[in-house]
């Protein structure tokens, strides 16, 4: 747009000099003529903005460029809670590949190589497959659910003082809360009663990640 304004001025300064120039012109034509040329370019300059990138709003309306969320991270559904069981035993399984690997490797270098296939990039995979999911979905599910399930059913609050546990409970809610964009209230709801089989199986998904890296 900046580049245009000089197109502007000049145009306006040769039209005034075309009236200086003729002199069987009245001063009325002459300005009619300068204002139509200014009109032209005012006219050329809005079409060159078309094609220029849009200012950010200053209205703080939300634009749609910038929240079109991509689809593997739209909000969870009740029927991804059971994707990501599946999804866990299916890691479980590859993990449990992977251990027997480790078992018969016999240099430094094969148990390297082996310990990079138990990370949780690498299992991601056999998890999305057992969910049904493509693998950008499934690590999706499986960090927003992992994180909820951790919330609900918090294994420290074991032995804790009365006042430090409903703490940590009004603490777990505000979280939830701050989740919903991804972790639904239904969601959340459907959760609560299988939290802590979900949680128990999370953790063993942990410990045979462990065990295939050789740690335990």
């Amino acid at each position: 747009m900046l580049l245009m304004r000089p197109l502007l001025v000049s145009v306006v300064l040769l039209a005034a000099t075309a009236a200086v120039g003729c002199g069987r012109r009245d001063t009325d034509t002459a300005s009619a003529d300068s204002a139509a040329a200014a009109d032209s370019a005012a006219m050329a300059e809005t079409e060159g903005s078309d094609t220029a990138v849009a200012a950010p709003s200053t209205t703080g309306a939300t634009q749609p460029a910038a929240t079109s969320a991509d689809a593997s991270s739209r909000p969870l559904t009740v029927e991804d809670i059971d994707r990501w069981q599946k999804g866990m035993e299916g890691e479980i399984q590859a993990l449990q590949a992977t251990e027997a690997k480790m078992k018969t490797a016999k240099t430094t270098e094969d148990k390297l190589t082996i310990m990079a296939e138990a990370q949780e990039g690498s299992t991601a995979g056999a998890g999305a497959k057992a969910a049904g999911l493509d693998e950008t979905r499934y690590n999706f599910v499986r960090a927003k659910l992992s994180g909820a399930v951790n919330y609900l059913t918090p294994l420290e609050l074991e032995g804790m003082p009365a006042n430090l546990r409903e703490e940590q409970r009004v603490q777990a809610e505000a979280y939830l809360r701050q989740m919903a964009w991804a972790v639904p209230p239904d969601v959340v709801e459907s959760l609560r009663p299988r939290a802590a089989e979900l949680r128990k199986q999370d953790l063993e998904l942990t410990g045979a990640r462990l065990k295939a890296s050789g740690m335990r």
